[in-house]
C-alpha cells in the first residue's frame, strides 16, 4: 500500500493511509491561506494523524499563526534567495509525541567522522539508466518491506527518472550492490539526497559514503545548489554518513514517515553544493 500523489491547484500533495499524513510537497507559488484549507480538509475526510508541508519561510509566520510548528529549515534552499520550512500541525496529539530518539553524531578525535573507503576490487560506480529499472527494484524490494513511495516497481523507477530523479549505481562485476537517488527541484535548485539502500553482503565497505560523493559531484556539475536529505531518526549509520560528509543538522520531523512498517521520526541534514558552472537540468 502506497500514498497518493495529487495536485491542489498548482501545489504537489501527497497523502494516504499509509503514512497516516498530508505532506505538501511543493507550494506551485500557491498562496497559502488558499492552499492550507484544502489541505486541512483532505486530513479531516480521512482523519489523517499529521499534516506536513515543506514552504517557503515567507509562508511560515502565517502557519505559525494557525497553529503549524516548524520542524526543520533548510537555509537559502530556494536557489540561496529563501529558506525553506518544514512546517506541521498534528490533528492526532499523541503522533506529536516522539519519545527518546538517538543523539546526533558528534566529531570524533581529529575532526568530523571519517568517511570509510569503499574496496574498489571489480566495483564500478555510475549513473543509472532506463536498462537498470528492474534491478533496482528488486533491490529495493530486498532492503525495504515497506516504503513511502513504491521504489520496489520498475514502472516507478522509470516513471522518476523521466521526471526528475537521477538514480545511481554500485555494481559488482555487473551485479547492482548498492544504490541511491538524487531527487531534483528544479526551480529550486535544490537535490534529495535520498534511497540509499545496499545489500547485506556489502555493508560496511563504505559504499554509501562513495554514492553520496558521487551525486555530489554529479548534481553540483548539473547546476544544483543545495543538497539534503530527510534521514531515519534512528539509523546511526546514516546520520553519522551525511553528518561526515558535512552536512548541518536541520531539524526533526516527529513521527514523520512510514518505512518498513511502522512510523518514524526523520531527521533533516543539508549543505549547500559548489557551484560547478552547469546548467540546472530543464523541465
Amino acid at each position: 500500500m502506497t500514498d497518493t500523489l495529487t495536485h491542489i491547484g498548482r501545489a504537489l500533495v501527497q497523502h494516504g493511509a499509509s503514512n497516516d499524513r498530508v505532506y505538501l510537497m511543493k507550494t506551485g507559488g500557491e498562496k497559502p491561506e488558499r492552499l492550507f484549507p484544502a489541505i486541512e480538509e483532505l486530513a479531516r475526510q480521512n482523519n489523517y494523524g499529521k499534516i506536513f508541508a515543506k514552504v517557503p519561510s515567507s509562508d511560515a509566520p502565517w502557519l505559525a499563526d494557525r497553529g503549524y510548528r516548524e520542524e526543520a529549515r533548510i537555509p537559502g534552499y530556494f536557489a540561496r534567495r529563501e529558506d525553506a520550512c518544514f512546517m506541521s500541525r498534528f490533528p492526532d496529539p499523541l503522533r506529536a509525541q516522539s519519545g527518546e530518539l538517538p543523539a546526533l553524531p558528534r566529531p570524533r578525535a581529529g575532526g568530523r567522522l571519517a568517511a570509510a573507503a569503499a574496496k574498489y576490487a571489480a566495483l564500478t560506480v555510475r549513473p543509472a539508466d532506463t536498462a537498470d529499472a528492474e534491478a533496482m527494484a528488486a533491490l529495493y524490494g530486498r532492503v525495504f518491506p515497506s516504503y513511502p513511495f513504491p521504489i520496489n516497481k520498475p514502472e516507478y523507477l522509470l516513471k522518476t527518472m523521466r521526471d526528475n530523479v537521477c538514480y545511481f549505481i554500485v555494481e559488482d562485476n555487473g551485479r547492482l550492490a548498492a544504490l541511491s537517488s538524487g531527487e531534483i527541484d528544479r526551480p529550486a535548485k535544490a537535490v534529495e539526497m535520498t534511497d540509499f539502500a545496499t545489500l547485506p553482503p556489502y555493508r560496511a565497505r563504505g559504499l554509501a559514503s562513495v554514492l553520496l560523493k558521487r551525486m555530489e559531484q554529479h548534481l553540483s556539475d548539473r547546476g544544483l545548489l543545495t543538497a539534503y536529505t530527510i534521514a531515519r531518526a534512528v539509523s546511526t549509520g546514516i546520520n553519522r554518513l551525511f553528518f561526515g560528509a558535512g552536512y548541518a543538522f536541520g531539524g526533526t520531523l516527529v513521527n514523520n514517515t512510514q518505512i518498513s512498517g511502522s512510523i518514524e521520526s526523520m531527521r533533516v541534514w543539508h549543505k549547500p553544493l559548489p557551484t560547478g558552472g552547469g546548467a540546472c537540468p530543464a523541465d
